[in-house]
């Protein structure tokens, strides 16, 4: 096993070429397969946790959206990156201008650092896939022993 230890404007950078992609696929996620337009607007696609602590267990947050299109919206699915990832939304069809929301459920339990995770929005028969982003950093407090 090769272990690589850089420093701190090499991790920087490789902090920025990670933003970057996460940006990149984001946006290309978000482009539905059908050639229309996507039928639901989200109020943002992404969200940073911030700093949380792995012994105040799990944290959520909620996605809303608008259906813009003339037909109602039916989540079919919904897809995570990670099993410390779960989702809740109502499969019942949004009406036209209604709002929907698709909840996220991040546990930190055994992570510590960095995350970037994703969950994938299907509908209209996998035709559309929206992508949501969470990040953050998980902590966890040091123990220390009396010397």
């Amino acid at each position: 096993m090769v272990v690589y230890f850089l420093n701190d404007s090499a991790m920087a950078a490789v902090s920025g070429i990670r933003t970057c992609v996460a940006l990149i696929a984001v946006a290309v996620c978000c482009i539905p397969a059908s050639a229309g337009s996507i039928p639901v607007v989200f109020d943002s696609v992404s969200h940073d946790f911030g700093t949380i602590m792995e012994k105040d267990g799990p944290v959520s947050h909620t996605f809303t959206f608008t259906n813009v299109s003339e037909t109602p919206f039916v989540i079919e699915d919904v897809l995570s990156s990670c099993g410390c990832i779960v989702s809740a939304c109502s499969m019942e069809p949004v009406s036209p201008g209604g709002r929907g929301s698709v909840e996220v459920v991040f546990d930190p339990s055994g992570r510590t650092d960095r995350f970037h995770k994703s969950v994938r929005v299907v509908a209209d028969g996998g035709r559309t896939v929206i992508s949501l982003s969470l990040k953050g950093k998980v902590i966890f407090p040091m123990i220390r022993y009396p010397r």
